[in-house]
């Protein structure tokens, strides 16, 4: 009968350390995800802000190009 007892509370004993490492993990694999996709928000963020300053600096530059353009063509009209 002792042995029976000792058996059930190792068992239990072992399902209860089985429940503690899955849960672990679970937590474990949940703060990666999160970190993870933090990671993904900061680099898309700082690639969009990129792809922004560079149109801004291109859209910038195409108006310059064509008021020089422009005032060249003024210059040709006028002289």
């Amino acid at each position: 009968m002792a042995a029976v007892v000792v058996v059930v509370v190792v068992m239990a004993a072992v399902s209860v350390a089985a429940i503690l490492v899955a849960l672990v993990v679970t937590v474990a694999a949940v703060v990666m995800a999160a970190v993870v996709t933090v990671a993904a928000v900061v680099m898309a963020a700082s690639v969009t802000v990129v792809a922004v300053v560079v149109a801004a600096v291109v859209t910038v530059a195409t108006f310059v190009m064509v008021a020089v353009e422009v005032g060249l063509i003024l210059v040709v009209v006028d002289g």
